[in-house]
């Protein structure tokens, strides 16, 4: 089953049918709260459309959303979708993005999804939410994940907790060639469909700074036409371009995304772009016991207790907040701290770092900031 399109107001659904007999029409019943709000029926391999009444919208603030049954005389499944647009409009000061309709300023973590454990695999399913109720702990609403797929239950946690996805394209890290092309495009084209029908994925980013997309020189597997790919097998996300990179300065897609550290930078929307600072901030406070090797740990700006690491972020969150007219979203390195890098507001083994007290005043610093975006309504 594949969940074509959702907008404000319906969901179209293609369902693939496996079966050793005839298949008659496949159902469609669509509830809300186990309460059945619309039915169709159609053909199995055709795209049916279902109108929803009175619809429902997924956002960040309030994700709701619908069970589907798909049935067919023998058999039935159960899925979910959300309603939602995300989409650029005009600001005070060029283009911002509308989360349906309104200015949502998106703020979030970095997040490489590496584990003390399993390395690229998390332990457990509650471990995977944990990492999505993170953002919301501290007041954010997004999270970049950063050069990794996840797996499925991962995305459903963010769909239902209402914590916003910036997808980033796994990238081939220094030696790429034009031999990196055809592997990058089979890969991200199966990680964009793969990832399709979930509402959280607001925006697809197809490169990372310097990483691969300089050898991205030729049609068909230009630069341009990677993002024209993105564009034509998911319409219903923005695409940003290269996340804190030179091919940023191209001007294609839909984000101007800078990198800058560790304070954030000022990057301006324009007529076709909004303003994103894809990468910030890097605080280390080394908490003993906690680091994966002693003494070694990354940071851009070290600082020498929690409570200082919670100080200074909210300093950069208020630089944000004055920003907003221009700014629509920013992201912070990083979620945890990871094996040589010590920057997260969460240890290595996903304990906070800071006090009840300085993670409030952090989650009031980042509310902050979405609430002043919401008064550009």
């Amino acid at each position: 089953m594949i969940i074509n399109q959702a907008n404000l107001e319906s969901v179209t659904v293609t369902t693939i049918v496996s079966s050793t007999g005839p298949i008659a029409d496949v159902n469609y019943k669509v509830l809300d709260n186990g309460v059945t709000v619309a039915t169709a029926s159609g053909k199995a391999g055709e795209a049916v459309r279902i109108e929803i009444p009175n619809p429902k919208l997924w956002s960040t603030s309030s994700p709701f959303l619908y069970d589907l049954v798909v049935s067919t005389s023998t058999d039935s499944v159960v899925s979910y979708f959300g309603l939602r647009t995300f989409e650029l409009g005009d600001g005070p000061k060029g283009q911002r993005p509308l989360l349906n309709g309104n200015y949502t300023f998106m703020v979030g973590f970095l997040d490489q999804s590496w584990w003390p454990d399993g390395q690229y695999t998390a332990p457990t399913d509650e471990a995977l939410a944990y990492d999505i109720e993170a953002p919301p702990m501290f007041g954010m609403n997004m999270i970049r994940l950063h050069q990794k797929v996840n797996p499925e239950r991962w995305y459903y946690h963010a769909d239902r907790l209402g914590v916003a996805i910036f997808q980033d394209m796994v990238q081939k890290y220094g030696h790429a060639s034009e031999d990196t092309i055809a592997p990058f495009v089979q890969d991200f084209k199966a990680m964009v469909s793969g990832r399709h029908n979930h509402p959280s994925i607001l925006q697809i980013e197809t490169f990372n700074e310097g990483d691969c997309w300089g050898v991205f020189k030729k049609k068909p597997f230009d630069v341009a036409s990677i993002v024209a790919l993105s564009k034509e097998l998911e319409p219903n996300r923005l695409v940003d371009t290269d996340s804190g990179g030179k091919a940023n300065d191209l001007k294609i897609g839909d984000v101007n995304d800078i990198h800058s550290y560790p304070y954030p930078g000022d990057p301006q929307s324009s007529s076709t772009q909004y303003a994103m600072i894809g990468e910030f901030g890097g605080i280390g406070a080394f908490v003993a016991g906690k680091e994966w090797k002693p003494k070694s740990c990354h940071t851009y700006l070290h600082v020498d207790t929690p409570t200082d690491e919670a100080a200074a972020y909210i300093k950069m969150a208020a630089t944000l907040q004055g920003r907003v007219d221009h700014i629509s979203a920013s992201v912070y390195t990083q979620t945890t701290d990871v094996e040589l890098e010590c920057d997260g507001f969460l240890n290595y083994d996903r304990s906070n770092k800071f006090s009840a007290a300085d993670t409030a005043k952090i989650k009031a610093a980042n509310q902050a900031i979405i609430n002043a975006a919401s008064l550009l309504n």
